[in-house]
């Protein structure tokens, strides 16, 4: 990768005290290469490029290899690409001499090995974009090059305003800003804004938690399936106490999605009360993940929320209903009568109420998750409300709208 990246050289105009303040006048195109009068260098290499007669076509042909023949219609205007011609040109020489320098020290040839080495050494003027340098990871240095800045007005319409050389660096006093004067706007840093995101000491003291109770479950279960021909335990429905033992295992698991955030997530823009687009699939974190496949994991704990809370307390719920539906079955408390009646009523009678009470809850919870699933939502603290206690009037943010403080929760679009 032999081409300047412009961006670093522009820091200066398109800084976030610049960004902020901008309102449409006083925006920045920086090009590379751009032919202008400012850019002789430029101009005298397109004009070169359209001049090219038949005779220079004829000899390009001579040393090029065979099936890369060249004509003349490649030097036109229209193949001709001033944003990046110059680097191009200058590619090509950069590696015709590191190619030459490198047989030189062979004697006879040159690995690519050696000709890397010694591109990445070449150091040399160019013509058409000024000093030709490499870095540590073989781009082109971010310092050298030419480049020329354009002041884009509110009309659109962009004008010359200066230009940056590596001998000079850049010559733009002559750029507007949105304000209307030449002073760039006072720089502006981002507050360190609070995300009341969970501490790994948090997440670990809900699994310790959760394993805790796990743990104390399985204890029960052992004991309750070691003795469960035991007259006292059998009177005591040892299935039922098992499946009780099972509801709590499912609700308290519901401690591990709570767990999960979007600490490490970088995708938060400096706005007022909104942040990127999650469901937008052309936007991308810092790190160029895409936003919406960056939450998807995140949403899927939501949603595993009112699952495991919701059938987990269905299931122990219904298995001490039934336990207590077949102790007033056995002592005859259901029917008409006051004595006591004989009756034999088995485990399976009692499935009826426990299918009942998981199916209604997890319909609900389906239901829930096809027509409004929960999300993951991260929102600016609000300061105050509206009378009404629906409508936020001042969020948590500096002068220039950037958050001070949010917070991530799991919510419907319609709660």
């Amino acid at each position: 990768q032999v081409f300047a990246n412009v961006d670093e050289l522009v820091a200066p105009y398109t800084d976030e005290s610049f960004v902020a303040k901008m309102t449409g006048n006083g925006r920045i195109a920086a090009q590379s290469c751009e032919g202008s009068a400012a850019n002789p260098s430029s101009n005298a290499m397109y004009d070169a490029w359209l001049n090219v007669d038949a005779a220079q076509i004829e000899r390009f042909n001579e040393v090029l290899p065979s099936g890369f023949n060249v004509s003349a219609e490649i030097f036109t205007a229209e193949k001709y690409d001033y944003d990046v011609g110059c680097f191009v040109y200058d590619a090509v020489i950069a590696h015709g001499i590191a190619a030459c320098q490198a047989y030189e020290g062979s004697g006879y040839a040159a690995t690519g090995s050696a000709r890397k080495t010694k591109l990445f050494n070449v150091s040399f003027t160019s013509e058409a974009s000024g000093t030709v340098r490499f870095d540590e990871s073989g781009n082109r240095a971010k310092e050298t090059g030419y480049y020329v800045l354009s002041n884009v007005k509110e009309s659109g319409a962009a004008e010359f305003a200066g230009t940056y050389s590596s001998t000079t660096g850049w010559d733009a006093d002559a750029f507007v800003f949105s304000d209307g004067s030449a002073v760039p706007p006072d720089p502006i840093t981002k507050p360190a804004e609070k995300l009341n995101q969970l501490s790994d000491a948090v997440k670990s003291i809900g699994v310790i938690l959760f394993a805790g109770s796990f743990l104390v479950g399985l204890i029960f279960a052992i004991w309750t399936m070691y003795h469960f021909n035991n007259r006292i335990v059998r009177a005591s429905q040892p299935q039922f106490l098992l499946l009780i033992i099972l509801g709590c295992w499912v609700s308290s698991a519901t401690i591990i999605p709570l767990g999960i955030d979007d600490a490490g997530l970088e995708y938060f823009d400096s706005s007022a009360s909104d942040y990127i687009d999650r469901d937008n699939e052309e936007e991308y974190d810092l790190d160029g993940v895409p936003v919406h496949s960056a939450f998807a994991s995140i949403d899927t704990m939501c949603q595993f929320m009112p699952f495991l809370y919701g059938v987990g307390f269905a299931i122990t719920f219904s298995s001490l209903f039934s336990k207590i539906i077949r102790v007033l079955r056995i002592f005859g408390l259901s029917s008409r009568g006051s004595g006591l009646n004989k009756a034999k009523v088995q485990v399976r009678d009692m499935a009826l109420y426990q299918i009942a009470g998981i199916f209604v809850e997890a319909v609900i919870c389906i239901v829930w998750a096809l027509l409004d699933p929960l999300h993951w939502e991260r929102e600016t603290v609000c300061v105050q409300y509206d009378d009404a206690g629906t409508e936020c009037l001042i969020f948590q943010v500096d002068e220039y709208g950037h958050p001070r403080e949010s917070a991530g929760r799991c919510t419907s679009r319609e709660p």
